[in-house]
């Protein structure tokens, strides 16, 4: 809101999405989520793109937490199949050049080989 008062409709687009990836079916679903988001924001032309992920991450060794399982339970992915998800096409190109915030608990950089694979995948 209080961005609003510096910019208009054509400068800036604010879109807030919550994602589950802990069933196929809910990773379907948020694969025609992720279509119908990247068609509407490919058709814009920003100058800067900024985008938060707020996440969980796994104690023991980094993962990030992608959804509940049929039974309620955590599921938990490492850091580059969740991007590779959570960014699937089109919206993969929309993300292109953006500056990316990653708001998630500690683990993540403290296990080498989640914070290696964050590396990683934000540099594709």
């Amino acid at each position: 809101m209080t961005l609003d008062e510096y910019h208009t409709k054509a400068s800036l687009e604010y879109t807030e999405v919550t994602f589950d990836f802990g069933t196929q079916k809910k990773f379907d679903r948020w694969r025609a989520t992720a279509k119908k988001l990247g068609t509407k924001l490919g058709a814009s032309d920003f100058k800067c793109k900024i985008i938060f992920i707020t996440i969980h991450s796994e104690v023991t060794h980094g993962d990030l937490f992608s959804g509940k399982d049929e039974k309620g339970g955590d599921v938990a992915m490492r850091v580059g199949e969740l991007m590779s998800c959570l960014f699937s096409p089109p919206l993969d190109e929309v993300v292109y050049a953006s500056t990316l915030f990653m708001l998630t608990c500690g683990p993540l950089v403290s296990f080498q080989e989640s914070f290696t694979s964050t590396q990683q995948s934000i540099r594709l």
